[in-house]
């Protein structure tokens, strides 16, 4: 998986069989980054205090956003789509 370096810094969010990792360099703090898991929209957001958090626009839920460096997520994802 070379898609991003192996020590890039991603935000990875899963969705039933979908998954996205989100380059920690294309996160600002208050500027959605939108993110397509299998029709379904959410938004990625950078916190003030650096949190990043992801939501479900069709229905407002929180999702569990896992950070990691990219060698391992695409490990376990191999077939995640990549925002950078």
């Amino acid at each position: 998986q070379d898609r991003l370096p192996g020590k890039s810094l991603v935000h990875g969010v899963l969705l039933g069989p979908h998954s996205v990792a989100v380059s920690d360099d294309v996160l600002t703090v208050g500027e959605p980054v939108v993110a397509d898991l299998g029709g379904v929209t959410v938004d990625l957001v950078r916190d003030p205090d650096g949190g990043v958090r992801a939501v479900r626009r069709d229905t407002e839920a929180e999702l569990i956003v896992r950070t990691a460096y990219w060698f391992a997520w695409s490990t376990y994802f191999p077939r995640t789509a990549v925002i950078d």
